[in-house]
């Protein structure tokens, strides 16, 4: 087990660009023979070094900047524009490798060219972001919950209005996962369940939780 002194602080960005029907979503495939997340599908994003924090900075203002190094090394995209903030997961407790990541959203022009390094990042396209939620939901794309579990609200405002609207002044929040395993797979509980708190899994009388099934598909409860 970590403690809270182990915690990386970190940063990632989902990269949207616009489509026919809603946005287009940049992946990225991460190398086989890394030791944290092999073949999984991310988005750009690293830990936040100490050359990220400016005068004055705290830690989610030094992921902002870290947010844009980490999309120059991974994926040769110097400019973003602005980002907006989306969310912040902190890893459980039990967790290995245990990360406080900072997520933002950016959009791009449509022709805005990548380039993976070939070294941790193999492989990266543009998918539609409400094909990667069925890819992924399905278990075609490995993927880690918190990737999953932001691609599925996006998508759930997919067009510029509505995602405007989303992502507008959006306040800090820690979905903080809670992790249990029942027949059925691994859940992973968010603020706002009403298993959170007390780490009882068969509450459901409020639901905002995500099932990872034992063939890696994914059902999002919220």
């Amino acid at each position: 087990m970590t403690s809270n002194s182990d915690i990386r602080p970190s940063a990632s960005v989902v990269i949207l660009r616009p489509s026919n029907n809603g946005f287009e979503i940049l992946l990225l495939k991460r190398n086989a023979s890394l030791s944290f997340a092999p073949n999984f599908w991310v988005f750009p994003g690293g830990k936040i070094e100490e050359s990220d924090y400016l005068d004055g900075d705290g830690e989610v203002d030094a992921a902002y900047h870290a947010a844009r190094r980490e999309c120059e090394e991974e994926a040769a995209i110097s400019d973003v524009g602005e980002l907006f903030y989306l969310s912040t997961w902190t890893a459980p407790v039990a967790a290995k490798r245990r990360f406080r990541t900072h997520l933002f959203v950016a959009f791009v022009e449509a022709d805005t060219p990548f380039t993976v390094d070939g070294s941790e990042i193999v492989e990266g396209h543009w998918v539609s972001l409400a094909e990667a939620v069925a890819k992924a939901s399905k278990g075609e794309y490995l993927m880690m919950p918190p990737t999953i579990v932001s691609m599925m609200d996006l998508n759930d405002n997919n067009d510029p209005q509505r995602m405007m609207a989303f992502l507008d002044d959006r306040p800090y929040f820690d979905y903080a996962p809670k992790i249990f395993f029942t027949d059925e797979g691994m859940w992973a509980l968010y603020p706002g369940d009403s298993g959170w708190a007390c780490g009882d899994v068969s509450l459901t009388e409020q639901r905002h939780r995500l099932l990872r099934h034992p063939d890696y598909s994914y059902t999002y409860f919220k």
